[in-house]
């Protein structure tokens, strides 16, 4: 990824070296979350960023550079893509278990990428497992489809309770969440 250079210039544009100087990086425009090193120390009145990273929804975005003492200067804007996969996110948690009857609330897990958003291209194929006791009766595997596993007919046979159900695709961190089971 290309990273920022922020040279200090006078109202000609020349570069001005001067006594080093903090110049802070920040998000102007755009929902996300900026990460690396944000503060750099000029040397020889230029700033190099080097591991800056934006995390968030895709969109476009705008960076702020604020060096201490001299008015801030706002980068062209520059979109934000969907990243690779790298976690599964409970987009609909399963609800409403009654033994042997389906979910009134079927779950459903979506691909996202490290910023939460759905990688549409992802056909990942997701199982959903219960904790110890009840027996999950239904279709508990589904393929993805744009990057989202939705599940149909699921339901829990066993005594009242609340258990664990747990989604995995094998390649990521399994997603759970609690279901309570009633009789």
């Amino acid at each position: 990824a290309i990273q920022p250079v922020i040279r200090i210039v006078d109202s000609n544009v020349n570069k001005v070296s001067h006594s080093p100087r903090n110049v802070i990086a920040s998000i102007a425009s755009g929902s996300g979350t900026l990460t690396g090193t944000t503060t750099q120390t000029t040397a020889g009145g230029t700033a190099t960023f080097s591991n800056l990273a934006i995390t968030g929804t895709v969109g476009s975005f705008l960076l702020r550079f604020t060096p201490v003492g001299i008015v801030e200067v706002t980068s062209n804007a520059f979109p934000l893509a969907i990243g690779a996969p790298s976690k599964l996110a409970l987009a609909k948690r399963a609800a409403g278990a009654v033994s042997r009857s389906a979910f009134t609330t079927q779950p459903v897990v979506r691909i996202a990428d490290v910023g939460g958003n759905t990688v549409a291209s992802n056909a990942s194929t997701v199982s959903a497992v219960v904790s110890a006791g009840p027996v999950l009766i239904g279709a508990a595997t589904v393929t993805a489809v744009g990057g989202v596993a939705t599940f149909s007919g699921l339901c829990l046979q066993g005594i009242s309770g609340t258990y664990s159900l747990t989604f995995n695709d094998g390649a990521f961190t399994p997603v759970s969440q609690s279901i309570v089971l009633v009789q």
